[in-house]
């Protein structure tokens, strides 16, 4: 009789262990990182507004890949509405900006410099973002498990 109690708590154990390892692994990726920030995004972001186009060149490292001049307005210093877009006006003057543009591994990052040489904004995009999971994502701890179960069971 014990050894089929112990089997049954055992059972019961393992059982209930699993089931919690999986709500973990759920619950990390419904609210963990979803992308990876890269290098030039969390220099982007640190760059202070009203430093010289020339600073902002020297803490992201290099010279931009592209300098074009755009007219538009500023919502945010994340956010610029181009003319002639119709919500433009509505958030102000429309000014001549220079856009200086890095591109470094699919990501792209802008600083906008204002006409007294002046960072006012700065943001980063990707076109086509490659996933870059974290090893703990959902996909990757199911294949982890699935490869040890091969492992277990061979």
């Amino acid at each position: 009789m014990k050894k089929s109690s112990f089997k049954l708590y055992l059972l019961v154990f393992c059982s209930v262990s699993c089931y919690l390892l999986l709500m973990k692994a759920a619950v990390y990726h419904k609210h963990g990182p979803s992308q990876m920030v890269t290098p030039l995004e969390a220099t982007v972001a640190h760059i202070p507004l009203g430093i010289t186009a020339k600073e902002a060149d020297t803490l992201i490292g290099t010279a931009p890949d592209r300098v074009t001049q755009s007219y538009g307005v500023l919502m945010y210093p994340t956010l610029m509405l181009g003319f002639p877009n119709a919500l433009a006006t509505k958030y102000g003057v429309p000014q001549v900006y220079s856009l200086r543009t890095w591109k470094r591994g699919g990501i792209n990052a802008t600083v906008a410099i204002d006409r007294t040489g002046k960072v006012a904004g700065r943001w980063t995009w990707s076109d086509s973002r490659p996933r870059t999971q974290s090893k703990f994502s959902i996909d990757n701890v199911l294949k982890r498990a699935s490869k040890l179960l091969r492992l277990l069971v061979v």
